[in-house]
């Protein structure tokens, strides 16, 4: 700085802020306050305890509590909403520049808002996975499906399923599911309805923009793999991505409450062969035969893809928890693989009786089975 003019300094720093505003990269803040001239004040007051909430969580080095995640991320939505319903009047053909300027501040900012959730929802699951006790946790975790499904509702799919489904998460907000087995089957049967809304969700975006990328990719040049990708990595990216974590994360912990199978199909379908055990899905441990296969997997990361890891696999058996939108269940549902996860250590021990042996394994969303065929000896129940 010392050795340009003040008056340079001054107007380079005006270039950057109107350079990062013109390409979106200012923060969630500077936008929020260069909204506030043009809100109620009421709404800026919404604004400043949003910003102080905030500036609290981002301060506190990774250590905030669920509760604070969740206190935020209630701001984040009411926010948001006030910005969409801001947006919702549509643009009229005579607007003048002045007009359409703010109103690509206001969308910009709403969609900082809805990536702001995305973070907060990662944090909160985070914080949740590591230490779930079967009463706070629970209000936590349907409070949080509560406002995850309100945001997808801003994104207009479905909004009326989606609104439906945040009040019923709503009304089990202050359940102990402890002892009390109808509270539970009804919440199970709310996620249970969450994950379909969002499985439709991942197929219809794949399905509409899954080709339409590679055609126009193509012909801009773009390397096939990153074409491929983009449908799925977009799903993944967003709310709906963390929204299927929180959904999983709830029904494992509903089905330890009801003392239901710990099995769960991600993919259903039925498929034979030799079940083979291998730590990770890598092409260098699976035999590259042409023989039918099974395989029983110790652990995934989600971003792994079974076709890549060899030929003629028939399913996968995995010993842990798996998102319904990672990129491993993607892909074995394109593929056509069936997929199942198990937490349960005895029902582990019961299949890896069974490796060498030719079986079979049939997935439903009610339950899976994994059996010896010749035998017919039953390795998991429903």
């Amino acid at each position: 700085e010392g050795s340009y003019s003040s008056d340079f300094v001054r107007e380079f720093r005006t270039f950057t802020e109107e350079l990062r505003e013109f390409f979106s990269a200012s923060s969630l803040a500077k936008q929020l306050v260069k909204l506030k001239a043009s809100f109620s004040e009421e709404d800026c007051a919404m604004i400043d305890t949003f910003l102080d909430a905030k500036r609290a969580v981002d301060s506190d080095n990774g250590e905030s509590k669920p509760l604070e995640l969740l206190d935020l991320m209630r701001n984040t939505t009411h926010l948001r909403t006030v910005v969409a319903e801001a947006l919702s009047s549509g643009l009229r053909n005579d607007a003048n520049d002045r007009s359409i300027a703010m109103r690509q501040k206001y969308r910009m900012a709403e969609i900082a808002l809805e990536n702001f959730a995305f973070t907060l929802a990662s944090r909160s699951i985070n914080q949740l996975e590591q230490s779930f006790e079967h009463g706070e946790s629970w209000g936590i975790l349907t409070s949080l499906m509560q406002e995850s499904m309100l945001h997808l509702g801003l994104d207009k799919y479905m909004a009326g399923e989606c609104k439906s489904i945040a009040n019923e998460f709503m009304s089990w907000s202050n359940l102990d599911l402890r002892g009390d087995r109808t509270s539970a089957l009804k919440l199970k049967a709310t996620l249970e309805r969450t994950r379909r809304l969002l499985n439709l969700y991942r197929d219809q975006f794949i399905e509409t923009f899954g080709e339409r990328s590679v055609v126009l990719g193509q012909a801009l040049g773009v390397p096939r793999h990153n074409l491929d990708m983009y449908a799925e990595s977009e799903t993944r990216a967003s709310l709906v991505f963390q929204t299927a974590k929180l959904c999983s994360l709830a029904l494992a912990n509903v089905r330890d409450v009801l003392d239901l199978s710990p099995w769960d199909a991600l993919v259903s379908g039925s498929g034979t062969g030799t079940l083979i055990a291998i730590d990770t899905i890598d092409p260098a441990v699976i035999p590259q035969t042409e023989d039918a296969k099974i395989l029983m997997v110790k652990r995934a990361t989600g971003d792994e893809e079974v076709s890549a890891a060899g030929t003629n696999i028939q399913g996968v058996v995995l010993c842990q928890d798996l998102p319904h939108l990672s990129h491993l269940a993607i892909r074995a549902r394109q593929e056509g693989i069936v997929l199942a996860t198990c937490t349960s250590e005895s029902d582990l021990e019961a299949a890896k009786k069974l490796v060498g042996h030719h079986v079979t394994l049939n997935a439903t969303q009610e339950s899976v089975d994994l059996r010896e065929q010749e035998r017919s000896a039953m390795a998991t129940s429903s």
